[in-house]
């Protein structure tokens, strides 16, 4: 069994799921083509690259923003991102995939929006 779409994982920071579920059932239907072409090792592979591909990678960045606009100090970041029109640009950007922000290690993420916000350096 292999789980695709929305039971192998939503976005944390938004709920949406259905770009999600486009990107699972691509990795799903590849491995389910090689298992019945005689690869029995492709279902471990897809759980791997589920996790740790680039769509796990983003689910867990999606997972660390969710974390702190939704944790414990979530005033303090919804106040920054209040603020601040450039964060609030960046912060959609980097969501939304732009000039590959989303890519970006999370704390080179965050040094580049705090240079943003607090004017230091372009978006760009």
């Amino acid at each position: 069994m292999i789980l695709a779409g929305d039971a192998a994982g939503v976005d944390p920071l938004m709920g949406e799921g259905i770009s999600y579920a486009f990107e699972h059932g691509k990795l799903a239907a590849a491995a389910i083509a090689d298992f019945l072409g005689g690869r029995g090792d492709v279902l471990a592979a897809y759980g791997r690259e589920l996790h740790r591909g680039p769509v796990g990678r983003k689910l867990r960045r999606l997972a660390f923003a969710a974390r702190r606009f939704y944790g414990p100090r979530h005033r303090l970041f919804f106040k920054l991102a209040e603020t601040s029109r450039r964060a609030q640009q960046l912060g959609v950007e980097w969501y939304n995939g732009n000039h590959r922000f989303d890519e970006a290690p999370i704390w080179a993420g965050l040094g580049r929006w705090a240079a943003a916000v607090l004017g230091v350096k372009p978006l760009r």
